[in-house]
């Protein structure tokens, strides 16, 4: 290259290191923005993961009494315990709040952009292209949301796409191989979903790479025994723990609404006794239709574009995962990779492919979290056809060019403005039963009254009341851990006591209690006359009901439900 295109060269890569600390600065200010307010609520999978933190920073064990787990049980589900633990240094510095257990993940949403910036690079060679990779994720309303609440395992999110990055990287330097066995290896500590689609994608490496590997095998060799080396740790845990449990539950093989189906299907086969019928009565043909059906709706218009999901917590009303002016580019771009036939598209394209197998398995699918792994090649293939598009216009007019770039910037800035107008002034009241708000001002007034009564009883029908109150009054981690002997061991189990505080479902009978102040949800007890209520926050219109507190010494109360 003369000195001309050297400097060319080097003023291009200036603009794309720019523009990527642009696109990070931003990436963190929309995740970063209200980030204790919205989303409005906090789920338990949250309570647990920053009531462990704290347990840990204040004992060195989790709720159950474990010495810092590579796998903490958490609900019966044993998901990661590593999230916690990486909670502690924000629990430490700003105490358990709802800040303190977000913070963490905005922070690995970051990472997210900044590692998604040197996968593009292994792919384009050039920053420009990859930093608009990265702007794609730093304002993605799909990668935007799950930033902002915690999530145990996403830190493995990152680690695995740096690794898989580093593997495209190492044809040309074999160092990275070694880098991404660590990396990637580590990220299988974080996410159930990474340990299906990980080995797969590992063997689609091989395929695709076959011949350049064959020359590599003393260091696949050294970095594959690295690998094990490194999940001993893991492989032992895992032998210890149910850490399956969470996948048979959502599972469509065992769901009971599908095998109802199933043995219908089969009932009548056994009534008609008609010949051939089994053929489409059978388990194989039957769950593999389940399995294709939920896979090919994650890459529908309505799970990618129009905002569809089988989880409400993760569904933003009319606005998709992806913005609707990147289908056009989307398009575009996978029929670049299919046509170039090179081993990185082939690459991008079997990690595209399977990425949704995980989620594609289980019942509430298309999932937005568990096919996040797709998001960052999806990401790739919109920017390929964003740049193919730009190359057609080959020797057109600058003006043309640059009116070109001004239009397609615009419309993904309207597509912003778009999302953020509904995510912060919509989703937070429309959500608010789905993020369980109220739980926090309950137990507050649960603090307010508890001098008043004998003892209290928090209704469980809304699933795990007993970490809310761990979480919010800050109990003891070293009484937690005494009573947590009586943790049922089941599936989405809960404490029956904590703290002095009772879980079960309530019934008539509670009401004759003496002394005793009841929480339950609204609307189950008629006009009986109510201590308290607790209205979900919303800033717009009448507020719903989420909690009712009743005091059993009013007479109404113990005429209504005791009048023997």
């Amino acid at each position: 290259m003369n000195s001309k295109t050297i400097k060319e060269f080097s003023m291009k890569q200036k603009i794309g290191l720019l523009l990527l600390g642009i696109f990070l600065l931003v990436g963190f200010s929309l995740r970063y923005y209200r980030l204790d307010e919205v989303p409005q609520g906090l789920n338990w999978d949250e309570a647990a993961n920053g009531y462990n933190a704290y347990s840990l920073l204040k004992t060195g064990k989790d709720e159950f009494g474990k010495p810092w787990p590579i796998i903490t049980e958490s609900f019966g589900e044993y998901k990661s315990g590593l999230g916690s633990i990486m909670l502690i240094p924000t629990v430490k510095k700003f105490g358990l709040s709802i800040y303190a257990t977000r913070l963490p993940t905005v922070i690995f949403g970051c990472l997210l952009i900044l590692v998604s910036f040197y996968l593009a690079l292994q792919v384009f060679n050039k920053t420009i292209p990859a930093s608009l990779v990265a702007g794609l994720i730093a304002v993605s309303p799909w990668a935007i949301h799950t930033s902002r609440f915690s999530l145990e395992w996403y830190l493995g999110f990152p680690l695995m796409v740096l690794g898989l990055s580093l593997l495209i990287g190492s044809q040309k330097h074999n160092w990275k191989m070694l880098i991404a066995a660590t990396l990637l290896s580590s990220s299988l500590y974080f996410y159930s979903n990474i340990k299906l689609f990980l080995p797969l994608m590992l063997l689609a490496y091989i395929v695709i790479y076959r011949k350049s590997l064959k020359k590599q095998l003393k260091l696949i060799i050294t970095s594959f025994t690295l690998g094990l080396l490194i999940l001993l740790p893991l492989f032992k845990e895992m032998g210890q723990t149910d850490w399956l449990a969470r996948a048979r539950k959502v599972s469509i093989v065992t769901n009971d609404n599908l095998l109802l189906q199933l043995n219908e299907g089969l009932y009548r086969h056994n009534v008609s006794n008609l010949p051939l019928i089994r053929l489409f009565n059978n388990k194989p043909l039957f769950f593999g239709k389940e399995f294709i059906q939920r896979y090919l709706q994650h890459f529908s218009i309505d799970f990618l574009f129009i905002g569809k999901d089988a989880t409400p917590r993760l569904e933003i009303e009319k606005v998709g995962k992806l913005y609707l002016i990147s289908l056009p580019f989307l398009i575009w771009g996978l029929t670049e990779a299919i046509k170039r036939r090179k081993p990185v598209d082939k690459f991008l394209l079997a990690w595209l492919a399977l990425a949704p197998l995980a989620s594609s398995l289980t019942i509430d699918s298309p999932h937005g979290l568990r096919a996040i792994i797709m998001m960052p090649v999806l990401q790739i293939f919109t920017v390929r056809g964003l740049i193919s598009s730009y190359q057609l216009l080959g020797k057109k007019p600058f003006l043309l060019k640059t009116a070109s770039i001004i239009v397609i910037a615009s419309l993904y800035l309207g597509g912003l403005s778009y999302f953020l107008w509904r995510y912060f002034l919509f989703y937070p009241e429309s959500s608010a039963a789905d993020w369980l708000d109220g739980h926090k001002t309950v137990i507050e007034k649960m603090q307010q009254y508890r001098s008043k009564f004998d003892q209290i009883i928090f209704t469980t029908s809304r699933g795990q009341p007993h970490i809310f109150v761990a979480f919010f009054t800050l109990v003891d981690p070293q009484l937690y851990q005494q009573e947590v002997v009586d943790q049922q061991n089941i599936f989405n189990a809960y404490l029956t006591h904590i703290a002095g505080v009772k879980f079960k479902e309530i019934v008539g009978d509670d009401f004759c209690l003496t002394n005793t102040l009841i929480i339950d949800e609204p609307n189950q007890h008629g006009a009986i006359p109510k201590l308290d209520q607790v209205y979900y926050q919303n800033r717009f219109h009448d507020p719903k009901l989420a909690f009712e507190l009743f005091d059993t010494n009013n007479s109404k109360v113990r005429k209504y439900y005791c009048s023997n």
